[in-house]
Parts: C-alpha cells; sequence; structure tokens
C-alpha cells in the first residue's frame, strides 16, 4: 500500500514538472514548493522550544520527587515539625514555612488566621494525622514565643510577615480547641497575645471577645493604649486605618469600657479631625452620655467655627441631639442668606446628608430656600 502511493506521488511530480517545462518562473516556484528552503530559525526555535519542555518536565518529576521524599521523611519523624532541633527563641524552620503554604499559598497573607487557610485538618490526607496534629502544637507553641511589634511603638503594620501568621494560626487554633480558654492563661501570656489584636485584616481575632470577658481590664489597657495612639497621631492627610473603625464596626461590646476615656479625650482635643471625631461619637454609649452633652459640645464647636462652611458638620450634630433649639439655629442661617449666596454646605446640610429630625424642617424651609436667587434650583 505505501509503495503505490509512493510512486503515486513520484508520477504527480513528474506530471507537474513536465507542465511548467518552458517556464522559468512557474518551474522555480514548483521546485520551491516540492523542495522547500530549510529555515534555520524556525528549526532552532522548535529545537529550542523541546528541549524547554524536556527540562521542565524533568524539573517537575525531581519536585514531585523531592516532595515524596519530604513527606516521607515527616511521616517517620513528626517530631521534627513539633520541636525542631537548634531553632532560637521565637524564629520558625522552613516545613513550617511550607506547612503554611500547604494550606493555603498566599491566601493567609490577606485572610490572616481566619478561612480555610487555617484548617490544620487539611493536612491529614496527604501527610497523616500524626504530621498534621505536630504542625497544630508547633503553631501554638510558636504564638508564645514570637512577640508581635505595635503600631504604638513604632511598627509598621502594613506587612505580615510569615512568622507572625504562623504564630496567628496557633493562638487561633488554642483558643478553639484547648478547653478553658482563656482561664488558664498567665498574666503575661494574656499581655503576649492581646499583642496580636491589631494584625487581623478586618475586625478583631476571634478569641478577643472571649479574652475581654476573662481579663476585661488587661484587654482595655491593651486596646486604649493603641487606639490613643491612632487618635492622637491622625491627620486629615494622614488616615491611620489601625484601630478605631475596627472598635466602631466589630467591638461593640467594648464599646461602654471605652466611653469615659472616649469623653474625656473628646474635650481635650475638640479639634481634632471630622472623621476620627464622628466614629469616636459612635462608639459613645448613650446610657452613658447624655444627649445634652453632645448637643453642647456641638453648639461649642459652631461657636468656635470661622464660618458658616465649617461649621455646618456641627450645627447636624446639633440638630440630631436637640432638634428644636438646632433647627432654630439652622433657620436663623437661612434666614441671613436671603439676599446673599447660600454657602454650599449649608445646602449639604439641609439636602443630602440631612438626618430625619431635621428632614421635616427643610419641608417648611424649602418655599425660602427657592426665594434665595442666588441658589441653582
Amino acid at each position: 500500500m505505501l509503495q503505490r502511493y509512493f510512486w503515486l506521488i513520484v508520477k504527480w511530480e513528474s506530471q507537474l514538472e513536465g507542465v511548467v517545462v518552458g517556464n522559468k518562473v512557474l518551474a522555480e516556484n514548483l521546485q520551491e514548493l516540492l523542495n522547500p528552503p530549510v529555515n534555520e530559525t524556525r528549526d532552532k526555535w522548535e529545537q529550542e522550544h523541546l528541549e524547554r519542555e524536556r527540562q521542565r518536565e524533568k524539573e517537575k518529576f525531581e519536585r514531585k520527587r523531592i516532595r515524596a521524599q519530604w513527606i516521607e521523611g515527616l511521616r517517620a519523624n513528626p517530631e521534627i515539625v513539633r520541636n525542631p532541633p537548634d531553632v532560637p527563641h521565637g524564629e520558625w524552620t522552613n516545613n513550617q514555612y511550607w506547612f503554611l503554604l500547604e494550606l493555603d499559598g498566599e491566601g493567609l497573607r490577606t485572610s490572616r488566621a481566619k478561612g480555610k487557610g487555617s484548617n490544620w485538618h487539611s493536612l491529614i490526607d496527604e501527610f497523616g494525622e500524626e504530621v498534621a496534629i505536630a504542625f497544630r502544637d508547633a503553631a501554638i507553641k510558636h504564638w508564645r514565643s514570637y512577640r508581635p511589634e505595635l503600631g504604638s511603638e513604632g511598627a509598621d503594620c502594613s506587612s505580615t510577615p510569615y512568622p507572625l501568621i504562623f504564630a496567628m494560626l496557633g493562638l487561633e487554633y488554642e483558643s478553639n480547641e484547648v478547653d478553658g480558654f482563656p482561664f488558664y492563661l498567665s498574666k503575661a501570656e494574656v499581655s503576649l497575645a492581646l499583642r496580636y489584636l491589631t494584625r487581623e485584616l478586618n475586625g478583631f481575632p476571634s478569641w478577643l471577645e472571649a479574652m475581654h470577658k476573662a481579663y476585661p481590664e488587661q484587654v482595655l489597657k491593651a486596646v486604649w493604649k493603641e487606639l490613643h495612639w491612632e487618635l492622637i497621631n491622625t491627620r486629615v492627610d494622614n488616615p491611620m486605618h489601625y484601630i478605631l473603625q475596627d472598635i466602631v464596626y466589630y467591638a461593640p461590646w467594648l464599646h461602654g469600657q471605652l466611653t469615659p476615656l472616649i469623653q474625656q479625650w473628646i474635650e481635650e482635643n475638640p479639634d481634632s479631625d471630622w472623621e476620627v471625631l464622628r466614629q469616636c461619637f459612635h462608639i459613645l454609649d448613650s446610657e452613658q452620655v447624655p444627649l445634652e452633652w453632645l448637643t453642647s459640645f456641638a453648639q461649642s464647636r459652631v461657636a468656635a467655627s470661622g464660618s458658616a462652611e465649617d461649621s455646618t458638620k456641627w450645627y447636624a450634630l446639633w440638630v440630631d441631639t436637640d432638634p428644636e433649639t438646632g433647627i432654630a439655629a439652622v433657620k436663623r442661617i437661612l434666614c441671613g442668606y436671603e439676599t446673599k449666596p447660600l454657602p454650599v454646605s449649608i445646602v449639604h446640610l439641609e439636602g443630602r446628608q440631612a438626618n430625619a429630625k431635621i428632614r421635616s424642617f427643610i419641608d417648611l424651609a424649602v418655599v425660602r430656600l427657592k426665594a434665595n436667587p442666588y441658589i441653582d434650583h
């Protein structure tokens, strides 16, 4: 069969050559098609590509071999994971680093100790239960030997090194799996654990509320130290995003204890950044801070403001806490602008940023606002 095809090809080539006899251009084109020139560049690229593929396969095979050997060694001696020899206090090993990557890769840098990456049980299928438990025990041991730096001490908290993640996992494991946590901790261990409280990306570690119930004064002291540092260092052009916002949204159980401290700080720092003050107002416990105090504070800031634009936010707080006197004060401002442009900030106060208590007054004032020729309707 193959011989037949070969002779057919030879016959077709002979016929084609006969057709182009006498036509130099066609003859040259035919020869080029039948015997294409060698493309050395392409051939070289193809050879290099094949070599790279062979090298990748070789490296892949070698990685699998090394990994299988590594796992076999760990299974034979799990203690090397739990208590690695010759490791300085607070340091960790390559084995422990590779286990972190096994859990969730780079995901632990964004989820910290929360989520699927923190589940040490996921190691069991491939490494065996003894090795997985050894990793858990090593992480629990590590949080006691690692010492996180704090923002109030000058640390850069924008990055999270892997040893810190490993320690946070250990504290998370212990809080979830050891009965009696945290009541058996010594005072020094509680203080050390509280150094981890600001290192979650969103909110606080899951164990913090239980720690607060067991040791409320120590937790309050640790939280206030970091919060006070943020309060005194935040500027309009330099927001900290450190602990204040997390307290507002994730730790309502801390608000009552923090209220006296924050109230005093507000009184002593009335000219602080408005956004900081606004979040502080959210923390204040309404059962401890009467509306009269908020009204008085708003009135004092209105009086201290240099212009209506600057005082807009304080009028809003005033109206919110004492609608009767606050609305009357805002009305006097509106009346004063019947024949001249109304400041844009006042328009915003009476419109998009108005709360429910002031909207009734806005409805009454709409005729006056529309009558003002300087307002773009």
